[in-house]
This record gives structure tokens, C-alpha cells and sequence, in this order.
């Protein structure tokens, strides 16, 4: 990132929400937060979400009155972007392992190959919006509906339950329409 701010500019303009030091810190960093989470089973989405996520972590960072930038604002982000990204790995790893817990049955037999069940899952996980990720990981991680709701800042318990049932039925879907599953199922017979 060629610095045309200096740190304490750039944490003054995120203090004073200066949308051109702002704009100037996303397109900066954008290249290297994409091409470290694309190399890393990311997609567009995931490069889109965690760069924002990384920026509010600045923006909120900046707020704090004797908060100052050691480093460049480029190395900072993406240390910021590479810890969100990895504990978002983590998750879905830790997803993955449990994804009987979502009423696999319904989309395939318990005698079917553990690693390739999974894997389909994964994938399938992957092509979710992200807030349906937030709300079935939460769900896996036995947070309360309560719990769900306020994170997610839903209007209830019941609107998350619905966005549950939507979502899972909807991962369900993409499990069954998607060839891999077909040929698992075939594999049973």
C-alpha cells in the first residue's frame, strides 16, 4: 500500500468518519486481503465481508482516544482481516464436524463416506449468505435463540427461528440438487 497518509491522518479520519481516507484504506488494501482469502477458500463475498468487518474493527479502534498506529495502515488491516478470516475457518472446520447435528438424515444415510458427507456439506455451507452462516453456527455452537437474536438484531425469537428453518431448509436443498449428492445416494443402493 503506497501510504499517502500518514497513521495518525488516517486514524483521524476514521475518528471523523472522512470517507475519502476511508475509501483510500479499502482500495488500498483490497488486493491483499483478496488474494490472501481467495488462496484460502474464500469467495468474493467472504473478501467483500471480512475487509468491512476489518475496517469497522479500525473505525471502533480509532474511537479510542489514546489509539495510535505502530505500523503501516496496510500491515494493520491485514492482520486484522487474517485473524477475522482464520477464526471464520475455524468455525467452519468445526462446523463441518458437526454437521449431523442438522439433521443429516434427511439428506443422507449414516453409512455413507463420512469424509465425502462432509466435504458436500462444506460446500454447500460455503454458497449460504453469510447471515444464514452466522445463524446455523450459532445454532451449532448451542447459542440460545435469544442469544441468536440479538447478535443478528432480528425483531424476535421468532423471526430467528423461521430464519433457521429457512436457512437449513434451504442448505438441505442445495445437498440434494447438487450431483455429488446424487451420486452418494447411488453409491448406498
Amino acid at each position: 500500500m503506497s501510504e499517502n497518509y500518514s497513521s495518525s491522518e488516517i486514524v483521524n479520519g476514521f475518528r471523523n468518519n472522512d470517507n475519502k481516507i476511508i475509501s483510500f484504506v479499502y482500495t488500498n488494501c483490497y488486493q491483499s486481503v483478496y488474494s490472501y482469502i481467495i488462496a484460502n477458500s474464500g469467495t468474493l463475498d467472504d473478501v467483500k465481508d471480512i475487509l468491512q468487518d476489518a475496517l469497522l474493527i479500525l473505525y471502533q479502534k480509532s474511537k479510542v482516544k489514546d489509539f495510535k498506529l505502530d505500523c503501516l495502515v496496510s500491515t494493520y488491516v491485514f492482520s486484522i482481516t487474517k485473524g477475522i478470516w482464520l477464526d471464520k475457518l475455524r468455525k467452519i472446520s468445526k462446523i463441518e464436524y458437526n454437521a449431523d447435528e442438522l439433521d443429516s438424515n434427511e439428506f443422507l444415510d449414516d453409512d455413507v463416506n463420512k469424509n465425502e458427507k462432509d466435504e458436500l456439506y462444506k460446500q454447500m455451507f460455503k454458497q449460504l449468505s453469510s447471515d444464514c452462516q452466522k445463524v446455523l453456527t450459532m445454532y451449532i455452537e448451542g447459542y440460545s435463540m435469544a442469544e441468536i437474536n440479538e447478535v443478528m438484531n432480528y425483531k424476535g425469537i421468532d423471526v430467528v427461528k423461521k430464519k433457521k428453518h429457512i436457512c437449513k431448509e434451504y442448505l438441505i436443498k442445495l445437498i440434494k440438487n447438487n450431483p455429488k449428492y446424487k451420486e452418494l445416494k447411488n453409491e448406498q443402493k
